[in-house]
């Protein structure tokens, strides 16, 4: 029993903590705004919550459709997104233990990515589908590697409702997660087999069965639970983006097949992460809060409007939410990458090689979700762009999310070898190095946003007037 309750205390406590970052719209006539996301008062009753959404068939149901459905509207709408956060914390968690890290290090990784900044404060945008989405996304790699150790049909019937319950409510993130999970699938396919004590040959041999059966499970569950969600997504999610993107681009089109692809483009990689602004993975801040805050607008050119620079006309930027992976958490995913340098004494030893494969792969999935996340700044994207339906993707900034997950695997793979009794003296000074630059780093975070206030910034005329005087004019 106590081997198997850390995930209910570690949901717990990232309620808590949820619940109390949210203490001061707890009461009934306060609420949580975002612009995307305000609740629907209009659904007074059990009853008619519950007619209403079986008869949209809006999304595949999940942890919060069903506290839509039992709690008032108002009280749903905040304790939804802390069941939310504090179930991504708990099922990042429960992945990195499959690995066999010990569970202070699995809760460090697991608190890492539910908090993480982007992740976490989207909240303020009203993305009410990524809090409903992303637990399944983090529970989706934990089924994987256990079907992948232990193929049984449950794990891949509930890897499949995962799926369809993340591509129910918010598709186009899922589909990214699903892209790096795919590419997760392959890893292990390969590097499991070639380390395993027996060989390929055998590894193969004892999973063969199960895989098939897992794969029918897998194929008939996603069949029978995402109709509806599919068909939504079809009828709605798709139909949706291709009307706002022929909108968008009408003008454009009308005047030649060229200009008409360079809008779609614009269109696409519009909120590209500037590539100054990894600053503040560990900084929050850096560069203001969020767009119109008086307590510190933010003056980048995260969501600047193509040519704004030239015409004025559009957005000087538009950001509502942090960037703010961790600077602990950044700080133990480098230390992870510095203990995996190979260990003589772990020559004979399969798990602590599978390991350090596992911390490059996420190493490498993360650089690569970086480079992606920065759009239209660099030439990377295109590739991405140019695959089928990729183009129908908007904001590039979303592969941070995916860049938060690898951090926070990193994170977990360090903590591990800080906690490790077995660790070398070279360990426990680099142990120490990464904890004080963790430190380090976590003090400069704190300070930099007041240092670097706007009107500080402005003093030293690093914003300029016009910006100065849009982000005024947007608040």
């Amino acid at each position: 029993m106590e081997k198997r309750i850390w995930p209910l205390l570690l949901f717990l406590f990232a309620a808590f903590a949820t619940g109390l970052a949210f203490c001061t719209v707890w009461p009934q006539t306060l609420v949580l705004g975002g612009p995307d996301g305000m609740p629907d008062l209009s659904l007074p009753g059990f009853a008619r919550r519950v007619l209403l959404w079986t008869v949209r068939g809006d999304a595949a149901i999940c942890h919060d459709s069903v506290l839509k459905m039992l709690l008032p509207t108002l009280d749903w709408h905040e304790t939804g997104l802390c069941v939310s956060v504090a179930l991504e914390a708990a099922a990042a968690a429960v992945f990195m233990r499959q690995w066999g890290l010990p569970v202070p290090a699995c809760c460090c990784g697991g608190l890492a990515f539910a908090f993480a900044g982007y992740n976490f404060t989207l909240f303020a945008a009203g993305h009410r589908g990524m809090f409903s989405m992303t637990p399944y996304a983090a529970l989706s790699f934990a089924l994987v590697e256990r079907a992948l150790r232990r193929p049984r049909v449950s794990s891949f019937a509930l890897l499949a409702l995962c799926v369809v319950a993340g591509l129910g409510h918010q598709p186009d993130v899922m589909a990214l997660y699903g892209m790096l999970l795919a590419a997760y699938v392959l890893f292990r396919l390969v590097s499991a087999p070639l380390r395993a004590p027996g060989g390929a040959r055998a590894w193969w041999r004892a999973r063969r069965r199960g895989f098939a059966c897992g794969a029918a499970a897998f194929a008939l569950t996603a069949a029978a639970a995402g109709i509806v969600p599919f068909r939504t997504l079809l009828s709605t999610a798709l139909a949706g983006r291709e009307k706002q993107l022929a909108e968008a681009t009408a003008g454009e089109t009308a005047k030649g097949e060229e200009e008409g692809r360079r809008a779609k483009w614009i269109f696409a990689t519009n909120w590209s992460l500037p590539p100054e602004e990894a600053l503040e993975f560990v900084a929050p801040g850096l560069h203001g809060l969020d767009s119109g805050n008086p307590r510190g607008p933010y003056w980048g050119r995260l969501g600047r409007t193509d040519g704004w620079e030239e015409t004025k006309a559009g957005f000087p930027n538009y950001r509502q939410h942090s960037l703010y992976v961790g600077a602990i958490a950044c700080a133990l995913a480098l230390f992870a990458l510095v203990a995996a340098v190979p260990r003589p004494k772990d020559a004979g030893n399969p798990a602590a090689r599978e390991r350090r494969a596992a911390v490059f792969f996420f190493a490498a999935a993360g650089i690569v979700a970086l480079m992606l996340a920065v759009g239209r700044f660099a030439p990377f994207y295109r590739a991405f762009y140019a695959l089928p339906m990729m183009d129908k993707i908007r904001a590039p900034v979303k592969f941070v999310h995916l860049f938060e997950f690898c951090v926070a695997c990193l994170a977990a793979f360090g903590a591990a070898r800080i906690v490790d009794p077995a660790r070398s003296v070279g360990e426990t000074a680099g142990a120490a190095a990464a904890a004080a630059a963790g430190l380090a780093l976590l003090l400069v975070s704190a300070s930099l946003p007041k240092t670097l206030a706007p009107d500080a910034l402005a003093a030293l005329g690093r914003v300029p007037q016009e910006l100065r005087d849009s982000l005024a004019a947007m608040h």
